[in-house]
């Protein structure tokens, strides 16, 4: 079965940090509310394109029905990443899809060509 899949991302630090690994990123200034230390953390911006192509043998070899699923989608990605301290990580992300033919999402029982999602993630590293 053809797989293609591709994507493309770029991410900028608003707050002047420097990425010396793709680890975790320390703050210049950590998020801190209190008099004489008062800080707002790092913020990144950030996007992405992603392609995937899985072939139409996904419908003629029987593993998925064609009328309810697509074999190709790419997807847009946009956002703001707040890094509270070397820690602590919160994403405000905004994805929207297209797909090559209508897709099931299984919540409404209707076929879309399109979704949005927007989400929140925390993130904690120890």
């Amino acid at each position: 079965m053809p797989i293609n899949a591709f994507f493309v991302q770029s991410a900028y630090l608003l707050t002047g940090e420097t990425i010396t690994s793709r680890g975790q990123i320390k703050p210049l200034c950590p998020f801190d509310l209190r008099k004489g230390k008062f800080g707002l953390g790092a913020w990144e911006v950030h996007g992405r394109y992603s392609f995937l192509n899985v072939g139409d043998n996904v419908f003629t070899d029987g593993y998925a029905n064609p009328d309810l699923w697509s074999s190709q989608a790419y997807a847009i990605d946009t956002g703001v990443n707040w890094y509270w301290n070397q820690y602590v990580k919160i994403y405000f992300d905004w994805q929207h899809a297209v797909f090559g033919r209508p897709v099931y999402d299984g919540g409404d029982g209707l076929l879309h060509k399109t979704s949005d999602m927007l989400w929140v993630r925390f993130q904690l590293y120890f």
